[in-house]
């Protein structure tokens, strides 16, 4: 199974483990489901500590799961907000994953969000370093599942060269000949070329 290394990968991981773990009848360790076996008056003592064990065994298997399918960059992330061999427990290490990495994803969002719009293409040296920008934030928006759609893009695109490029803002254009984003990011890359 594909290990956690980042933020974004949170969501797609969340749902792998959750497939792994089930498929083992272990998820019910990482929801709490399952009661530390307790004494009971008149319980044979060997069954007792038979039931302990298979506890404690399970217990550890979903630890091992969970913990061989993390990636050490991101256990130094757990380290540093409180989650330590003292607290090892497969129900805390999944809600501090999710109430940090659910966090980090949303402030990735906002960012992103904020630079797409906030795009000036006038602090640009040229057209290409402008167009590596765009792309490079497109990345961005799909590996966080932003749903950024291609006619927004296309929009802010267009937009952003209305003035400064008014000869290439005309051709895409004119008579409402503007297809698409592909179409359009097609154009400005071999405009760069072209300005190299």
């Amino acid at each position: 199974m594909k290990p956690l290394q980042k933020e974004t990968d949170f969501t797609n991981w969340k749902r792998r483990i959750y497939k792994q773990l089930e498929t083992f009848d272990l998820w019910k360790y990482i929801e709490s489901t399952v009661p530390i076996p307790i004494s009971q008056e008149n319980e044979d003592q060997d069954d007792f500590a038979e039931s302990f064990r298979t506890y404690k065994i399970k217990k550890s298997q979903t630890m091992y799961l969970l913990e061989n399918t993390i990636h050490n960059d991101v256990f130094s992330t757990l380290w540093s907000h409180s989650y330590n061999l003292k607290n090892r427990n497969p129900k805390i290490l999944i809600d501090t994953l999710s109430e940090i990495l659910t966090k980090t994803t949303t402030c990735s969002i906002q960012t992103i969000k904020q630079k797409f719009f906030t795009l000036n293409i006038n602090k640009f040296d040229n057209f290409r370093y402008y167009l590596n920008q765009t792309t490079y934030l497109k990345k961005r928006a799909n590996n966080v599942n932003l749903n950024i759609i291609d006619k927004l893009i296309q929009i802010i695109l267009l937009e952003k060269i209305q003035k400064t490029y008014i000869q290439l803002y005309f051709n895409l254009t004119y008579e409402s000949q503007t297809t698409d984003y592909i179409t359009i990011f097609k154009t400005f890359q071999s405009f760069a070329n072209n300005k190299v």
